[in-house]
């Protein structure tokens, strides 16, 4: 990832040229009097660079759209979504949501997902939370999350006529 620092002035700024973006870890340059410098990222660490294949993923890979997905602003994630009554859940269709949703959350550099975020306007959620996960987090922080497995327990609630 590459940020460029220039001047704060709106009317220094508006006189800046666009600036290539080049691999050079850094680059100085002189503009009406006043200097910018382009400095390269630190994109190759940290456990969002490993998340995103280690590959100096930075902000850009972070906030692409994973294919299956919605783009933001879609009308389906701005409405509540329906609850799925609990005799439903076992249905041919709401299997195949699941099993189209935890496809989609595998291939994504994320550990849960919504079904509202596939375009499917239902209260289902899918977790899983992996070794993968965790292993570029520093050991301390990973010793002191104590993780552990637990059994999840789904209240469903129904108001009272």
């Amino acid at each position: 990832m590459v940020a460029l620092l220039r001047p704060l002035s709106a009317a220094a700024f508006l006189r800046v040229p666009a600036a290539p973006l080049t691999g050079s870890a850094v680059a100085a340059s002189a503009v009406g009097g006043r200097r910018w410098r382009s400095v390269r990222a630190n994109a190759g660490g940290g456990w969002l660079s490993g998340l995103l294949g280690g590959k100096g993923g930075g902000a850009s890979t972070a906030m692409a759209v994973t294919p299956g997905t919605v783009k933001a602003g879609d009308p389906v994630l701005h409405e509540p979504a329906q609850e799925v009554a609990p005799g439903d859940v076992r249905s041919e269709k709401v299997q195949g949501i699941i099993d189209r949703m935890v496809d989609v959350m595998r291939k994504a550099p994320g550990v849960g997902l919504a079904a509202p975020q596939i375009g499917v306007p239902l209260r289902i959620i899918v977790l899983e939370d992996t070794q993968e996960y965790i292993s570029y987090a520093p050991k301390k922080e990973i010793e002191a999350q104590d993780r552990r497995p637990f059994d999840l327990l789904v209240d469903y609630y129904q108001p009272q006529d």
